[in-house]
Protein backbone atom coordinates (compact mmCIF):
# COMPACT_ATOMS: atom_id res chain seq x y z
CA UNK A 1 0.00 0.00 0.00
CA UNK A 2 3.11 2.15 0.83
CA UNK A 3 1.99 5.79 0.85
CA UNK A 4 -1.81 5.36 0.72
CA UNK A 5 -1.55 2.88 3.67
CA UNK A 6 0.13 5.29 5.75
CA UNK A 7 -2.74 7.45 5.70
CA UNK A 8 -5.24 4.83 5.52
CA UNK A 9 -3.54 3.49 8.79
CA UNK A 10 -3.80 7.10 10.37
CA UNK A 11 -7.35 7.03 9.16
CA UNK A 12 -8.52 3.75 11.07
CA UNK A 13 -6.39 4.31 14.25
CA UNK A 14 -8.15 7.48 14.66
CA UNK A 15 -11.71 6.06 14.35
CA UNK A 16 -10.16 3.41 16.87
CA UNK A 17 -9.38 6.13 19.10
CA UNK A 18 -12.71 7.76 18.66
CA UNK A 19 -14.70 4.43 19.17
CA UNK A 20 -12.65 3.75 22.65
CA UNK A 21 -12.81 7.34 23.63
CA UNK A 22 -16.54 7.23 23.31
CA UNK A 23 -16.89 3.81 25.52
CA UNK A 24 -14.70 5.51 28.25
CA UNK A 25 -17.30 8.58 28.03
CA UNK A 26 -20.21 6.95 27.90
CA UNK A 27 -19.35 4.55 31.15
CA UNK A 28 -18.35 7.74 32.77
CA UNK A 29 -21.41 9.67 31.93
CA UNK A 30 -23.92 7.86 31.05
CA UNK A 31 -26.51 8.40 27.86
CA UNK A 32 -24.99 10.76 25.33
CA UNK A 33 -27.92 11.42 23.55
CA UNK A 34 -26.11 9.32 20.52
CA UNK A 35 -29.90 9.72 18.22
CA UNK A 36 -29.34 13.34 18.20
CA UNK A 37 -25.36 13.31 17.63
CA UNK A 38 -26.11 10.54 14.58
CA UNK A 39 -28.45 13.20 13.12
CA UNK A 40 -26.36 16.25 13.50
CA UNK A 41 -23.51 14.37 12.03
CA UNK A 42 -25.98 12.85 8.77
CA UNK A 43 -26.62 16.54 8.14
CA UNK A 44 -22.99 17.86 8.70
CA UNK A 45 -21.37 14.68 6.16
CA UNK A 46 -24.60 15.98 3.80
CA UNK A 47 -23.51 19.55 3.85
CA UNK A 48 -19.77 18.65 3.55
CA UNK A 49 -20.65 16.53 0.61
CA UNK A 50 -22.55 18.84 -1.48
CA UNK A 51 -20.43 22.14 -0.78
CA UNK A 52 -17.27 19.81 -2.17
CA UNK A 53 -19.74 19.13 -5.12
CA UNK A 54 -20.32 23.00 -5.34
CA UNK A 55 -16.84 23.77 -5.12
CA UNK A 56 -16.28 20.85 -8.06
CA UNK A 57 -18.49 22.34 -10.23
CA UNK A 58 -17.17 26.05 -9.49
CA UNK A 59 -13.19 24.96 -10.44
CA UNK A 60 -15.00 22.98 -14.09
CA UNK A 61 -16.26 26.41 -14.78
CA UNK A 62 -13.68 28.81 -13.82
CA UNK A 63 -11.23 26.64 -15.40
CA UNK A 64 -12.98 27.78 -19.02
CA UNK A 65 -12.36 31.39 -17.61
CA UNK A 66 -8.76 31.79 -16.08
CA UNK A 67 -5.65 30.73 -17.59
CA UNK A 68 -4.27 28.45 -14.83
CA UNK A 69 -0.87 28.83 -16.00
CA UNK A 70 -0.20 31.75 -13.66
CA UNK A 71 -0.60 32.44 -10.17
CA UNK A 72 -3.47 34.53 -10.17
CA UNK A 73 -5.57 32.02 -12.07
CA UNK A 74 -5.40 29.40 -9.68
CA UNK A 75 -5.85 31.99 -6.88
CA UNK A 76 -9.66 33.33 -8.48
CA UNK A 77 -10.29 29.62 -8.87
CA UNK A 78 -9.45 28.29 -5.55
CA UNK A 79 -11.30 31.78 -4.29
CA UNK A 80 -14.25 30.91 -5.81
CA UNK A 81 -14.56 27.40 -5.42
CA UNK A 82 -14.03 27.73 -2.00
CA UNK A 83 -16.47 31.19 -1.46
CA UNK A 84 -19.00 28.36 -3.31
CA UNK A 85 -18.40 25.51 -1.18
CA UNK A 86 -18.73 27.93 2.43
CA UNK A 87 -22.27 29.38 1.02
CA UNK A 88 -23.28 26.31 0.29
CA UNK A 89 -22.30 24.78 3.68
CA UNK A 90 -23.74 27.58 5.43
CA UNK A 91 -26.45 27.72 3.21
CA UNK A 92 -27.83 23.90 3.81
CA UNK A 93 -26.84 24.38 7.81
CA UNK A 94 -29.22 26.80 7.82
CA UNK A 95 -32.38 25.45 5.77
CA UNK A 96 -31.48 22.28 7.79
CA UNK A 97 -32.24 24.45 11.17
CA UNK A 98 -29.25 23.38 12.64
CA UNK A 99 -28.21 25.14 16.01
CA UNK A 100 -24.60 25.48 15.16
CA UNK A 101 -25.01 27.31 11.66
CA UNK A 102 -27.77 29.55 13.41
CA UNK A 103 -25.40 30.09 15.98
CA UNK A 104 -22.42 31.04 13.12
CA UNK A 105 -24.45 33.38 11.73
CA UNK A 106 -25.81 35.48 14.74
CA UNK A 107 -22.27 35.70 15.46
CA UNK A 108 -21.68 36.73 12.14
CA UNK A 109 -24.22 39.83 11.76
CA UNK A 110 -23.14 40.75 15.43
CA UNK A 111 -19.34 41.12 14.05
CA UNK A 112 -20.64 43.54 10.99
CA UNK A 113 -19.52 47.21 11.39
CA UNK A 114 -23.23 48.32 10.97
CA UNK A 115 -25.04 45.95 13.24
CA UNK A 116 -25.78 47.19 16.87
CA UNK A 117 -24.61 44.35 19.36
CA UNK A 118 -25.83 46.19 22.53
CA UNK A 119 -28.67 49.09 22.53
CA UNK A 120 -27.32 52.41 22.67
CA UNK A 121 -28.78 53.40 25.69
CA UNK A 122 -29.39 51.41 28.76
CA UNK A 123 -32.84 49.65 29.44
CA UNK A 124 -33.18 48.58 33.82
CA UNK A 125 -36.96 47.03 34.37
CA UNK A 126 -37.64 47.44 37.82
CA UNK A 127 -39.12 44.16 38.90
CA UNK A 128 -40.09 43.33 42.55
Amino acid sequence: LSVAGLGLGISLGGFLWVGLLWIFLRRRIGSLDEKEIFFAATKFIGASLLAGLAAWIVLRILDNFVNMRTGIGVFIQGTGAGLAAIAVYIAIGILSKCPEAATFWQTLKNRLPWSRVAPKEEVISEQQ
